[in-house]
C-alpha cells in the first residue's frame, strides 16, 4: 500500500530522493565513511511522503517541497543517531546502529552536523516559515523525551499524560510534516493549521498502534520483538487502562508484574481483559478525527491516499 502512494505521487518522490541524495552529497567528504550505515538504515518514508501529500492537497507539490521533505529527514535521521547513543542502542532496525559500528562520540558529532546542515540549507533558502514549524516539533520532541523519562516505572502516569508524551515525542514531527508540506504550496494559514491537526492525529495513530504491536502476542508467536516497553518501564496506553479500570488487588498484582519486566504474564493479562480493545478503539477516535479534517478538502485522489496511508499503520505487522 505503501508503495502504491509513491507511484501516485511519481515522479515527485524520484525528484525528491535525488534532491535529498545531492544535499547530502554536497559534503561527500565528511559522512561518506558513515553514508552506507546510516542511509542502508531505510525507512517506510512516511515523513516526506506527508510532506508532498499535504502539498499536493493544498496546491502542488514544488521544490520548496522536496526541501521541506529533506529538512525533516536530516533533523529527524539526528534525532534518530542522538537517541541511539543515549538508548545505548547497538541495531537499528536490525542494522548495526551508527554508535554501534564507530562509537559514540562520532554518531553524536554526526546528529550535530545533520542538524546544522539542515538549518543552513533553510536559511540560504529563507525558509523560515517551514524552519519555525520543524525547529517547534524537534524542541517539543526532546520535551517528550525528558517528561517519559520522569514516568518510567511510575504508578502516577496517567492517560492523559501518556497522550501528551506520545503527542511530543510522535506525533508533533508528523504534524510537521503536513504543515511544512501545506506552507510549501503557499497554503492559507487555516488550512496549514488544519494539515498540523492531521498530522497530529496520524501521528497518535502510529504510535498507539506501535504500543499495541509490541504487546501482541501473534508478533511473539512468530518471534517478532514484543515486551520491550515492559523491559524498559514504560508504561503505555494499554497498560495504564488496566491500571486504572481493575480493582485495586488486581491492578497491584500486574504493576508488580510489570516491575519485575514479567513479559509474559503482563500479555497474558492484557489479553484477557478489554484494554487492548480499548487502546484500538482510542486508535480509531484519531482516524475518524483525520477524515473529518480532510472533509474540508474536495481533492478525492489525495484524501484517498491519506486514507491508504492511515489502512496501512493500522494493519501493519512491525
Amino acid at each position: 500500500m505503501i508503495q502504491e502512494i509513491r507511484t501516485k505521487l511519481e515522479p515527485h518522490f524520484s525528484n525528491f530522493e535525488k534532491f535529498f541524495s545531492d544535499l547530502i552529497a554536497e559534503n561527500a567528504s565528511i559522512v561518506q565513511p558513515l553514508q552506507a550505515t546510516l542511509w542502508s538504515h531505510g525507512g517506510k518514508q512516511i515523513r516526506p511522503m506527508l510532506v508532498m501529500m499535504s502539498a499536493q492537497l493544498n496546491g502542488a507539490i514544488s521544490t520548496r517541497s522536496y526541501r521541506s521533505a529533506s529538512l525533516i529527514e536530516m533533523l529527524h535521521t539526528a534525532t534518530l543517531v542522538h537517541d541511539d547513543v543515549v538508548d545505548n542502542s547497538s541495531t537499528r532496525r536490525g542494522k548495526p546502529s551508527v554508535n554501534a559500528q564507530f562509537g559514540n562520540a562520532t554518531a553524536v558529532l554526526l546528529g550535530d552536523y545533520l542538524y546544522a546542515r539542515a538549518l543552513r540549507i533553510a536559511i540560504e533558502h529563507k525558509d523560515y516559515d517551514i524552519l519555525k514549524v520543524v525547529a517547534g516539533a524537534i524542541e517539543e520532541m526532546s520535551e517528550g523525551e525528558l517528561i517519559q523519562s520522569k514516568y518510567i516505572a511510575n504508578r502516577e502516569m496517567t492517560e492523559e499524560i501518556y497522550f501528551d508524551i506520545i503527542s511530543k515525542k510522535t506525533a508533533m514531527l508528523l504534524a510537521a510534516c503536513c504543515a511544512s508540506g501545506a506552507y510549501s504550496a503557499n497554503a492559507s494559514q487555516e488550512n496549514i493549521d488544519l494539515m498540523h491537526q492531521v498530522g497530529m492525529n496520524i501521528g497518535l495513530v502510529f504510535q498507539i498502534k506501535d504500543d499495541l504491536l509490541d504487546l501482541d502476542l501473534k508478533n511473539k508467536a512468530l518471534g517478532k520483538p514484543t515486551g520491550n516497553d515492559i523491559r524498559e518501564q514504560k508504561l503505555t496506553l494499554p497498560l495504564i487502562h488496566y491500571l486504572n479500570s481493575q480493582p485495586k488487588e488486581k491492578a497491584d498484582e500486574m504493576f508488580d508484574l510489570f516491575l519485575k519486566s514479567d513479559v509474559d504474564n503482563v500479555l497474558l493479562h492484557l489479553q484477557k481483559s478489554d484494554c487492548l480493545r480499548y487502546a484500538e478503539l482510542k486508535m480509531q477516535e484519531c482516524v475518524k478525527n483525520v477524515k473529518q479534517l480532510l472533509s474540508h478538502y474536495q481533492n478525492k485522489e489525495c484524501i484517498q491516499m491519506f486514507d491508504d496511508l492511515l489502512e496501512f499503520i493500522m494493519n501493519r505487522n512491525h
